[in-house]
């Protein structure tokens, strides 16, 4: 099943006369469970998703474009939610580092990436193209939970963080170092495939990112200058993580 939810741009100020939810009817023939929702404003919605009877079925969930609250709405129990949630997309939600959580009556916030980790430890594909992310909370250990099979928790297989503010990826290396330099991990753990960082402003790229054992690397539209570009573009992402490693020699 697949449930795609609307865009929702910031209102105007002739907009605040309006309700601030609207229905939602999602039909079988477009691939997509058959419900009618009525969405408050926030960004993920995920208490009135998991209260629907095809929530156990779900397998992919579409949040594009909606900017007017870049809020997650969470059901009081403790997750984990969506228990076959595979794919998940908040592209262009105006999500940062840190995320408003909206439980009940209680408001906090807390950090994106631990938060989608722990809501839906089943997810293989992860797309934040388009947000306000940096590299601040981009740890190795941060991205261990997301990368990184475990008991009960499936690792990422595609990663997209397309056009958000990241100026280094320094978790990347450090976690390739510890699982592939210093043996301190189990490299089998390791279930990331794609990673997509194109239109960031990275102005790095470590020898050790040669070392991960990924099948698509998109580096596009960054500040770095070394390697040229004519790297990837004519030998693919093979040719450029061979081209990193050779600088660790």
């Amino acid at each position: 099943h697949t449930l795609t939810l609307p865009p929702l741009v910031p209102p105007n100020r002739n907009a605040f006369a309006h309700g601030r939810g609207f229905s939602l009817a999602s039909s079988p023939s477009s691939g997509s469970v058959d419900a009618d929702l009525t969405l408050p404003t926030a960004a993920l919605p995920l208490s009135l998703i998991v209260s629907q009877p095809f929530a156990d079925t779900l397998r992919v969930l579409e949040v594009k474009g909606r900017r007017a609250n870049a809020a997650f709405m969470l059901p009081e129990a403790d997750g984990p939610f969506l228990p076959h949630l595979e794919e998940l997309s908040l592209e262009g939600c105006n999500l940062g580092d840190e995320v408003p959580l909206m439980i009940g009556e209680d408001k906090k916030r807390d950090d994106l990436f631990g938060t989608l980790a722990r809501l839906f430890p089943s997810l293989r594909t992860l797309d934040l193209s388009y947000n306000l992310v940096s590299s601040a909370p981009m740890t190795s250990t941060m991205l261990s939970s997301l990368v990184l099979s475990a008991p009960g928790r499936a690792g990422l297989r595609h990663l997209r963080l397309r056009g958000n503010r990241l100026a280094d990826l320094d978790g990347f290396a450090g976690l390739a170092k510890e699982l592939f330099v210093d043996g301190s991990g189990d490299k089998a753990r390791w279930t990331l495939e794609e990673l997509d960082v194109r239109d960031n402003a990275v102005e790095a790229l470590g020898g050790e990112l040669g070392l991960l054992p990924l099948e698509v690397f998109l580096v596009e539209g960054n500040l770095f200058r070394i390697p040229a570009r004519r790297v990837w573009e004519r030998e693919g992402t093979k040719g450029l993580l061979a081209w990193l490693r050779g600088r660790l020699a």
